[in-house]
């Protein structure tokens, strides 16, 4: 799923308080920017990027999903199902 599409950003609008952090390779960051990824990466348990983590009100771990073919569609779906949402792709008017 590419950063974040129109769809996606209407479902997680909706359902989720979305929080995007940027690990940056290639543009310049500073030394505290780069000790807060650290701290994140190594808190969460994050190997590869992107991951999107399913947290709770209070920063704990509930899971993660990463990229799913059928771009977001996909993803709300699997979403849906693995956390018992009531909401999902179809509940998104938005064109493809």
């Amino acid at each position: 799923m590419r950063a974040n599409p129109p769809m996606f950003k209407e479902w997680a609008a909706a359902n989720v308080v979305l929080l995007e952090l940027d690990f940056p390779n290639t543009k310049p960051q500073s030394a505290q920017l780069r000790k807060q990824n650290q701290e994140l990466a190594m808190t969460y348990g994050i190997r590869g990027y992107p991951t999107i983590l399913i947290l709770d009100a209070d920063g704990n771990k509930l899971g993660e999903l990463g990229y799913l073919e059928g771009g977001p569609k996909s993803w709300i779906n699997a979403f849906s199902e693995k956390y018992n949402k009531s909401v999902s792709a179809k509940s998104v008017n938005q064109k493809k």
